[in-house]
Order: C-alpha cells, then structure tokens, then sequence
C-alpha cells in the first residue's frame, strides 16, 4: 500500500467577507496547492512546515511568521486518493502559519507563484480565473473539513 505522509501550512489572509488561503503554482503539477512537505528522518510535522515555509517563501523563522505549536487537525487513514484505483494510506497534518511583519506580507504578496484563494475556489478544484487547484489538496481538505466551504 502506498503512503502519504505530508505536514501542509495554511497561511490565511483575513478579507472582509472570507478569508483567502495561500497556494503556489506547482509547475509540475501544473496547478495551486499549499505548501506542504513530508517530514525528514526523526523531524517533527511542526518542525518540517516551519523548514519548508521559510525555506519556499524566504522568509525568516521566528521573525516573519509563527507556526502554531499544535496542528489544527491531523489525519490518519486508508483511501483511494482521486483518480487512484488503490487505497493509499494517508497521514498528513495541517498547521496554522500567521506571517506578522510587513515585509512578510510584501514579500509573499510580490511572489507571482503564489495566489490567495477562497474555500469556494478550493471546493470548485478551481481559482475564479480556472486554473487548477490540486485534486489531493481539495480532497484532504473536504475529508477534514479544516476549511469550510463558506469561509
């Protein structure tokens, strides 16, 4: 059985109706996700976001942004992934990460791979412009319900 593992930062960015969520262009892929990574030897899910979050928006830990200490949620189970014909079991934890200084924000704003979409573009598997949102990521974040459709 193939596995999953994976910590996934949700960087959100408060709006006046709903918020938005930070995803990147993942030219591979050829669509948006969050930043996400599996944890190396003997690392902490917390401890690999933080590496991954400074290390692909260039940001300064403990100065531009702030990991929570706990995941919002975490997940452990067997299913198909979409388009999968075989279950995969799945381990992955989701962290709340709040950027706290201008020049966090700016330089996160300026950086054209990144996006800021809604919980209806999430749940749609598309940004209002049609470009795709990650298939795995929609399907994680519908079985957690770690960000409502409304939101």
């Amino acid at each position: 059985m193939q596995t999953l593992i994976r910590s996934i930062a949700m960087l959100r960015k408060p709006a006046e109706h709903r918020s938005a969520w930070l995803a990147r262009w993942q030219p591979q892929s050829r669509c948006y996700d969050f930043i996400m990574a599996r944890p190396l030897e003997e690392e902490s899910f917390r401890e690999c976001i933080d590496r991954e979050v400074s290390w692909v928006l260039q940001l300064e830990r403990q100065r531009d942004y702030l990991v929570a200490n706990m995941a919002q949620i975490n997940l452990d189970f067997c299913e198909a992934l979409p388009g999968d014909a075989h279950e995969t079991h799945i381990v992955a934890a989701f962290y709340i990460v709040e950027l706290y200084r201008k020049a966090a924000w700016e330089r996160v704003d300026s950086d054209t791979d990144n996006r800021w979409v809604t919980a209806t573009e999430i749940y749609a598997g598309h940004t209002w412009d049609h470009r795709p949102i990650d298939p795995d990521l929609r399907f994680l974040i519908r079985h957690s319900q770690v960000i409502q459709p409304w939101q």
